[in-house]
C-alpha cells in the first residue's frame, strides 16, 4: 500500500491519465476509422479530439497515442488522439514498473515517460536504472507526460563472445 501511495504522489498526472488503447504509427486513416501499424482498428467520429502541434490533418506514418471510449463495443472509438511527437535525451531519476521519471537534457525539464507493451526498447526495460542515460521518442500528452514509442538505453554494452565456435 505504501508503494502504491508513493507512486500516486510521485506521478500525480500519470495517475489521472487512462492508458492508451493504441500507440504507434498510423497505417491508414479515413474519416471514420484509424488503424495503427501492428495495432487495432479504431472508429473516429465528430467528437474525436485531435491534439497536434501543427494544424495539418493526420496522415499515415505519423506517431500517435490514442485514448478510447466505447469499451463495451467490438470496435472502440478514439476519443482523443495526441500527435505531438517529441525526441529528447534524458537521465533517469526514478524507475516505476510502467514508467520512469526523467530529467530532459539539456533543458533539465522533469518528465514522466510511460511505456507500454508496444514501446520498443533498444535492449530491455530491465536495463532501466537511476542515472541511466536515455534517448526517448514519444508522444507529448501534456503536463510533462510522454507516452514512449521508442526508448534507447545508452551504456548497456552487451557481451558478445565472437570466438565461442573457435577452439
Amino acid at each position: 500500500m505504501k508503494t502504491l501511495l508513493a507512486a500516486i504522489f510521485v506521478f500525480p498526472a500519470l495517475a489521472q491519465q487512462s492508458p492508451p488503447c493504441a500507440i504507434g504509427s498510423i497505417e491508414r486513416i479515413t474519416a471514420s476509422e484509424i488503424r495503427i501499424r501492428n495495432g487495432p482498428r479504431l472508429l473516429l467520429d465528430g467528437a474525436t479530439e485531435i491534439v497536434k502541434a501543427q494544424g495539418r490533418s493526420l496522415k499515415p506514418g505519423e506517431e500517435v497515442s490514442i485514448r478510447c471510449g466505447g469499451t463495451g463495443t467490438r470496435t472502440p472509438t478514439a476519443v482523443k488522439i495526441w500527435a505531438n511527437v517529441v525526441d529528447f535525451a534524458a537521465v533517469v531519476r526514478y524507475v516505476n514498473p510502467s514508467s520512469v521519471e526523467v530529467v530532459s537534457l539539456p533543458r533539465e525539464e522533469r518528465k514522466i515517460v510511460a511505456f507500454y507493451p508496444a514501446t520498443a526498447f533498444s535492449t530491455s526495460k530491465k536495463d532501466l536504472t537511476v542515472g541511466q542515460e536515455l534517448r526517448i521518442v514519444g508522444v507529448d500528452i501534456g503536463d510533462g507526460n510522454v507516452d514512449a514509442i521508442r526508448i534507447t538505453i545508452y551504456n548497456t554494452d552487451l557481451f558478445i563472445n565472437r570466438f565461442k565456435n573457435l577452439k
